[in-house]
């Protein structure tokens, strides 16, 4: 995307928002690109990331595993030997 350095000064926080969600920004003065704006690879990869948790949240299920109170009736699994 393409955007004259007075556009972007007057909706810096916008575009900014753009580059963060992945978006390239190229800054023209005059029609001439002087400036690329490019999101961070390790930010992408967090946000993706975070993405991807919080899809799998909605189908998945997470349980205490250190739970010790049946251990008192816990069997060692010899009826499933």
């Amino acid at each position: 995307m393409n955007v004259s350095i007075s556009e972007f000064r007057q909706h810096l926080p916008q575009y900014l928002k753009q580059v963060q969600q992945g978006k390239e920004i190229q800054i023209a003065n005059r029609g001439k690109v002087i400036a690329r704006l490019v999101p961070d690879e390790q930010v992408a990869k967090q946000q993706k990331a975070l993405e991807k948790l919080l899809a799998w949240q909605k189908h998945i299920t997470m349980d205490d595993v250190v739970n010790t109170s049946d251990l008192a009736t816990w069997s060692h699994d010899k009826d499933n030997l």
